[in-house]
């Protein structure tokens, strides 16, 4: 059984089958936000961790919202992983909303309209 650490279970993900057939982009992309879950929590215990703790983290990266979606979308994924090698016994990372992204305007003027 893989450890109960969350450095443990970035360990053994970044040498699953599951991690190492991903394209080298979505690997590199992954690594980063595994990287900042070991720094906030690499040695707390997975199952310890609930949503009230996804959502305060989540929360540090509010001024960047797609890297604060992305960094709950790798812990969630990471988290189901462990499920499957009994490491974490619950998802603490539910389908609450992620922080939304101001529309942007659009730089000249609408697509596809001709005047």
């Amino acid at each position: 059984m893989t450890g109960k650490t969350f450095d443990d279970l970035i360990k053994a993900y970044r040498i699953s089958p599951e991690f190492l057939s991903r394209a080298e982009a979505t690997k590199r992309d992954y690594a980063r936000y595994l990287d900042i879950i070991s720094h906030a929590w690499g040695k707390l215990n997975v199952a310890s961790c609930r949503p009230k703790h996804v959502i305060h983290l989540r929360d540090r990266w509010a001024n960047t919202p797609t890297k604060a979606n992305m960094l709950v979308a790798v812990l969630r994924l990471l988290i189901e992983w462990g499920i499957a090698l009994d490491t974490a016994r619950a998802i603490p990372a539910p389908t609450f909303g992620g922080w939304r992204r101001t529309p942007r305007e659009p730089v000249c003027g609408r697509r596809g309209r001709s005047s």
